[in-house]
């Protein structure tokens, strides 16, 4: 009778210690699938953040474009009305994107007058 009883609490014991690892390995299956989510979820997040990001950022470099046009046809609208009023030497002097070019062209800069002062 006592083996008998002594199987039962080992048998109790036995079963319990399998059904808790069998529970559990269900637990970790469920933790996984949970993080499996979790990062499915970030990763799709990230994506729409670097989606909304590259938006903002296609905007403003239209719209930068777009003022860098506005500036250059500004700019070359006054120096097309200065150019007409006053000669040609004031468009060379006044443009912006040109004037290192105007500079060393005209013979004032110190390349062009080592270069333009020694004979051949």
């Amino acid at each position: 009778m006592f083996g008998f009883l002594m199987g039962m609490v080992l048998g109790a014991i036995g079963g319990a210690a399998y059904g808790s690892r069998y529970f559990r390995d269900s637990d970790l299956q469920t933790q996984f699938n949970d993080t499996q989510d979790r990062l499915t979820n970030l990763t799709a997040e990230v994506r729409t953040v670097l989606d909304e990001t590259r938006t903002e950022l296609r905007q403003a470099w239209e719209r930068t474009r777009d003022s860098a046009v506005e500036k250059a046809e500004r700019i070359q609208t006054v120096i097309g009305e200065t150019g007409a009023g006053a000669g040609s030497d004031t468009q060379v002097g006044g443009s912006t994107s040109g004037g290192a070019a105007s500079k060393s062209s005209s013979g004032s800069s110190p390349a062009s007058k080592s270069s333009g002062s020694t004979p051949s």
